[in-house]
């Protein structure tokens, strides 16, 4: 690897890798999964703010949306 600014690295890195990383993410593959991992987790009786850092393809933050969840998500990767 050359020397140059990190995030420039992990985003170019990921932007790379995006197209083909749906069809192998696990909590794409294993949605109901993780749906019942994030419920147990969050164990709430009410909405909780959830933010989900390096989302890549937002499936995390969108699960926690569908469990009535305020959800917001951020990545560094444009794609």
């Amino acid at each position: 690897m050359t020397a140059g600014n990190p995030q420039t690295l992990v985003s170019d890195d990921w932007n790379r890798r995006a197209p083909a990383f749906d069809g192998v993410a696990s909590h794409v593959v294993q949605a109901g999964l993780w749906r019942e991992t994030l419920a147990a987790a969050f164990q709430a009786g009410e909405p909780r703010d959830v933010v989900d850092l390096g989302t890549g393809t937002g499936a995390s933050a969108l699960i926690a949306a569908g469990l009535g969840h305020r959800g917001r998500a951020c990545d560094g990767s444009e794609a």
